[in-house]
Parts: C-alpha cells; structure tokens; sequence
C-alpha cells in the first residue's frame, strides 16, 4: 500500500505489540500498536517521544454508496420521479449525512434537473436549499450540505427527481446518485 502522509510524504506504516520505542523515520509515518489497540502517528523525527497517540478515541470515516435509476428515466405525475431505494448500514456506528451527487448520461437541454434526497420520507434538505441541480448543458451536480445530517442504522434514503422540462423526459439517460456520510470508528 502506499499512503500519502502529512504535507504530501508518504508515510510508513509499522506494526507492533507496544508503544513505538524507535525514533521516527519521517513525519507522518504510522505506527499501529496491536497489543494495546492504539495507533501512533510521527509528529517528528528526534526521539521515540516523537510518536503521538491517536488513542483512546474514534477516527472519522467517509463512506458512499450509490443508488441509481436503471434504464432512462422520466418524470411521473408531479415530477415525482424516485430512484430506488438504499438503507444506511445497520452496524451501531455513529453516522452524519454529508452530501448528496447526482449525474446524468447526457446533459438536459431544456432545462435543470432539481433532486431531492429524503430520509425516512422526509427531505434533508429543508426549505429546498442546497439540493444538487443539474444546470442545462451539464451532467453532474453536487449538493451543499444538508439541513438534516442525522443519520441512523437503517435509515431509508431516496432520490427524488423534483424538476425535470419535459422536454427532457427520457432524453438525459440514466440518473445516478450518490450519498456521502461520515461514521465514527474507535480505534
């Protein structure tokens, strides 16, 4: 494997039972004490005092996961178009929602596509702001962050196509989404 460490080095990674009693080889270099479950990290480079713990503690994890709409899609009455289903993973982490990416086979012409992301069959999105929309000529959006980041075992998420011209309907092929969230893993 190979990791980029602090200020674009890359970094190490050693395995031990213990603390790290060696001196650092660079900063940035990885020291994972398999005895006591601790990981070190090497803020210097002069002594083994140069190996700062990571633990006891949690790390922040990014996750994704996609959900998409097979074959091409169109609205239905409304504009109420929904992808398929997708349930936040059932294993007792501490989760966050962070954002939401959408895309398209071929770029609308006509007008923007406006998608909503809901949990539990609520928007995340309160007051429709920062949903990602996909502006004419374009493929993809990003969404800003959500009003609702809570996120638990279970959750059921969906895709939401809230705008789509007319014109556009069974024109932009297929719409792929994306959820991004966070999970706080111990060390």
């Amino acid at each position: 494997w190979e990791r980029v460490g602090l200020n674009g080095t890359h970094a190490e990674i050693e395995v031990g039972s213990g603390a790290p009693s060696s001196t650092p080889g660079k900063v940035g270099d990885i020291y994972i004490d398999t005895a006591g479950d601790v990981a070190y990290v090497a803020v210097g480079v002069a002594s083994s005092a140069d190996w700062a713990s990571t633990a006891p503690g949690t790390v922040t994890v990014p996750r994704y996961a996609e959900v998409t709409l097979p074959d091409t899609f169109t609205s239905t009455a409304g504009a109420q178009g929904i992808a398929s289903a997708w349930k936040a993973p059932t294993n007792g982490l501490t989760k966050a929602l962070v954002k939401a990416e959408i895309w398209v086979d071929t770029a609308p012409t006509a007008g923007s596509i406006t998608v909503d992301l809901h949990r539990n069959g609520t928007t995340v999105f309160t007051g429709g702001t920062n949903r990602p929309v996909i502006a004419t000529s374009s493929t993809s959006d990003v969404s800003g962050s959500p009003s609702v980041t809570t996120m638990s075992d279970g959750d059921l998420f969906q895709f939401q196509v809230d705008a789509l011209n007319a014109s556009d309907q069974g024109n932009v092929g297929r719409l792929f989404c994306r959820i991004y969230w966070t999970e706080q893993v111990a060390l």
